[in-house]
């Protein structure tokens, strides 16, 4: 906020912590129940989504690969 002083600016303050409280709350992956914008998946989607030749596979092999890296370390 004081950037936004600093350059003239005003800031609703009733606006602001409104648009922080949504934000705190959408960083918790915390939804309301029907609000259309989480999907949960039991074991039994998971297991058809497994089962269906149409849904890409994630590939994570890249994550468990056993390759070196090296580098320098300056303090």
């Amino acid at each position: 906020m004081l950037m936004a002083e600093e350059a003239g600016l005003t800031i609703n303050q009733q606006e602001f912590e409104e648009a922080m409280e949504k934000s705190k709350e959408a960083s918790k992956g915390v939804g309301k129940k029907g609000d259309g914008q989480t999907v949960r998946l039991d074991v039994h989607d998971i297991a058809a989504l497994e089962a269906n030749e149409n849904v890409p596979k994630t590939d994570d092999s890249f994550k468990f690969g056993a390759f070196a890296i090296e580098n320098l370390v300056f303090s």
